[in-house]
């Protein structure tokens, strides 16, 4: 449902309504009648909005996988560590 994405997306729902309506004219989400609550959708990612998502989500992977391949399992590790710890820090407030 979109109160659930937004409270996700960390944004209001107004917001995420537009966001979700660019998404579903570009063909990227899909709007289905939420089976357990009639007078709510379910957003969820199209085909178009799958592919396009795995090959984002593979090119970044083999970007990523060359960039850290330089550093030590220990860097990687402490890498880890730092961006952990910054992201509980913004979030966890």
């Amino acid at each position: 449902p979109l109160k659930t994405l937004a409270h996700y997306l960390r944004m209001s729902i107004p917001s995420t309504s537009l966001l979700v309506d660019s998404m579903v004219k570009k063909g990227l989400f899909d709007r289905k009648e939420n089976p357990r609550d009639r007078r709510s959708l379910c957003i969820r990612l199209s085909e178009e909005g799958e592919s396009r998502f795995q090959m984002l989500f593979n090119g970044m992977k083999e970007k990523l996988d060359t960039l850290f391949s330089i550093l030590s399992q220990e860097d990687k590790e402490n890498f880890c560590r730092i961006v952990d710890t910054l992201y509980n820090h913004v979030y966890n407030k």
